[in-house]
């Protein structure tokens, strides 16, 4: 076990007795709950969980990190890793992070194969549940280097960045209008973004020359509608608005998107830094809907910059007043903003 805390956490067949981290919801600790991706269909084999606990005035409290060696495959039977977190009284809202390893040996964060991250996480009594949501099914969608995108614990989880294929963000082997994707978003099969060589070549504009969604020939990009079908592992996805406004979510209800004036109670406790109030409007392009927050002093949209922030937020335009999410990796796409998980 790696802590900065001798009082800790403990994985499910793996406990450490009398750490801040332990087997299961004892009375006195947090449930988490930890949904692992997969290694070509196989499940992880150790995992280090990176935990920064911050008060209600965003100020952080405690901060730890602790790996789990040679994990069972039992311990995934009901597909999740129980750890136990006995959090600090004046702990409020913590950012999580999850690092998992093919191999038997855990090591930091920086050091994981894969790492999901889980930002402004309301951090609820002891004794009851924070259920970290799947970020992804495969480890290899997940960046390895501790700055990894931003999953959601209740509110929907993402699976998939914009415009990845089968390298990193930038390569030459499946990113963003590449011309070797074959599958995932951004592939060159005729997903968002793809495309047979780099970003505006080809034909026309970004994306491939085959007359698919975000192609050579000018097509717009594919937003989602109401109707499209869905994957229901994500509650939400948004349909982003041009020139800086606030998105609109649907709900994948029934493997189906359909409209919903839920998203801001889903956002609940998920306002950057826990400042806030969750409004009924979303950031990024499809999956996952990001969470949007009206300031407790509102600002009119003319009189600020919108868009990326520089600083993984983004602030757009709803109803006249500038709204703030969290926004990792924030870039433009076709007129519209994006965000990875």
């Amino acid at each position: 076990m790696r802590g900065l805390k001798a009082t800790l956490l403990g994985l499910a067949l793996a406990c450490a007795l009398g750490s801040a981290l332990s087997c299961g919801a004892a009375g006195d600790q947090v449930e988490l709950r930890l949904f692992p991706c997969e290694f070509e269909g196989i499940e992880p084999r150790a995992v280090v969980v990176e935990i920064t606990g911050f008060d209600a005035d965003g100020a952080v409290v405690e901060s730890f990190e602790v790996g789990f060696d040679d994990i069972a495959a039992a311990v995934f039977d009901d597909g999740y890793a129980t750890v136990g977190y006995r959090s600090d009284a004046a702990v409020v809202t913590a950012r999580v992070r999850v690092g998992w390893f093919s191999r038997p040996e855990s090591g930091t964060i920086a050091e994981a194969e894969a790492v999901a991250v889980y930002e402004s996480q309301t951090v609820p009594a002891h004794g009851q549940v924070l259920s970290l949501g799947a970020t992804a099914g495969d480890c290899a969608e997940l960046a390895g280097d501790g700055d990894g995108d931003t999953g959601d614990g209740d509110t929907g989880d993402g699976d998939g960045d914009t415009g990845d294929g089968d390298g990193d963000t930038g390569d030459g082997d499946g990113d963003t209008g590449d011309g070797d994707g074959d599958g995932d978003t951004g592939d060159g099969d005729g997903d968002t973004g793809d495309g047979d060589g780099d970003t505006g070549d080809g034909d026309g504009d970004t994306g491939d020359g085959d007359g698919d969604t975000g192609d050579g020939d000018g097509d717009p990009i594919d937003l989602p509608m109401i109707g499209d079908p869905c994957d229901g592992l994500f509650a939400f996805q948004c349909v982003p608005e041009l020139n800086g406004d606030a998105g609109t979510a649907l709900r994948c209800q029934n493997d189906e998107l359909t409209a919903t004036d839920n998203f801001a109670f889903a956002c609940d406790g998920l306002c950057p830094d826990n400042v806030g109030t969750p409004v009924e409007a979303c950031a990024g392009l499809g999956t996952p809907a990001q969470c949007l927050c009206e300031p407790p002093v509102a600002e009119g949209c003319d009189q600020v910059t919108l868009g990326c922030t520089g600083d993984g937020h983004i602030k757009l335009c709803f109803n006249g007043v500038v709204v703030i999410g969290t926004c990792n990796n924030c870039s433009m796409m076709g007129g519209y903003y994006t965000c990875s998980r």
